[in-house]
């Protein structure tokens, strides 16, 4: 990983005395390092054989629901003991990994102890799950990886692009090249597209000048993408670009849109507020924008309902959950899903 080198050459993680974060930060070179991540080969198999257990029996840990149960607006126990099991519902019916990538990372965590998840959004437009996902849900992924002597690598691009990378054109080059790295990608929508050439009346603009220094050095396919979003080309590297969704060398991946009658309503309430900083995030950008939006969207759909058959079973390619609630369900679903 580009940064870390650069700080810490081939020193080990295990070994850096430099401080770390819970928090994979290009701009600032820092890499989550858990004490014991050289834990014995035993203890990392025997963590794998539970995971690996749970996987196969189609299980996903809901204690972590149970015990921070959002509070409804009477308080009643049973209503949230109600929103629990709805949820859980949700999360045993659209579960799944494939088979291939699974065990893919299974193998790369008894070998070199470590998993790097990857949180794609737009910048502007899930910044509530985003929040709650790094200060709830990684806090535990990353005590659950301490346990089985795992490092847990988290890449979160808000922090990563700094105005060197952005000045010389790199940003969708980081972006991708971080993503190679990654082992999960979790994806999540609201009402934004995020940004792409579609808001922009005169070219070429920022975005085609880092697609140019993207496409011509490493990524040549996304030149028949210069009209789509970062966080769509984000979603095509990991999943739906011709048929990397079937790649055992790409990420699982977990994708998540959200209702847009909470955004509706967001929209509504700050826009009534004379706040349009805070109405416009809950906006999709224009009609063009929302074109894009509604085809990736359904192009996830029909991916992710595809089944594989794979040593005499049948896996799905990827884990959509459509039109979740709020944020905090959001961030919850892959809490549970963890």
């Amino acid at each position: 990983q580009a940064a870390y080198a650069d700080r810490y050459g081939d020193l080990s993680p295990a070994l850096s005395v430099r401080p770390k974060t819970h928090i994979y930060k290009y701009a600032a070179g820092n890499l989550l390092t858990i004490p014991g991540a050289r834990a014995r080969p035993a203890q990392i198999s025997k963590g794998s054989e539970a995971i690996n257990s749970g996987h196969k029996e189609g299980k996903c840990k809901s204690a972590s629901v149970q015990n921070d149960k959002p509070k409804s607006a009477s308080g009643s126990p049973s209503e949230s003991n109600d929103f629990t099991m709805r949820l859980m519902d949700m999360v045993r019916r659209q579960y799944a990994v494939h088979s291939a990538k699974f065990d893919r990372v299974v193998k790369k965590a008894k070998e070199d102890y470590t998993i790097c998840l990857f949180l794609s959004s737009p910048f502007d437009g899930c910044e509530k799950e985003r929040k709650y996902f790094m200060e709830s849900t990684v806090l535990q992924l990353n005590a659950l990886c301490e346990r089985k002597g795992v490092v847990l690598n988290v890449v979160d691009m808000r922090w990563g692009i700094t105005d060197e990378l952005s000045s010389s054109n790199k940003t969708i080059r980081t972006c991708l090249q971080a993503l190679d790295d990654s082992d999960i990608f979790i994806g999540y929508f609201g009402a934004r597209y995020g940004s792409s050439n579609l808001i922009y009346e005169t070219r070429p603009t920022w975005i085609d000048k880092s697609l140019d220094e993207c496409s011509q050095s490493i990524y040549p396919y996304l030149q028949a993408y210069s009209d789509a979003s970062i966080t769509e080309m984000e979603w095509l590297h990991a999943f739906t670009h011709d048929r990397n969704f079937e790649d055992p060398d790409k990420p699982i991946c977990f994708f998540l849109f959200r209702d847009q009658l909470y955004d509706r309503d967001m929209e509504q309430r700050f826009a009534g507020e004379s706040n349009e900083r805070m109405a416009k995030v809950y906006r999709v950008e224009n009609e063009r924008s929302r074109e894009s939006y509604e085809n990736l969207r359904s192009k996830v759909k029909d991916l992710c309902s595809r089944v594989a058959q794979e040593n005499d079973t049948n896996t799905r390619y990827g884990a959509i959950f459509d039109n979740y609630p709020n944020p905090l369900v959001g961030a919850k679903i892959m809490e549970s899903c963890s």
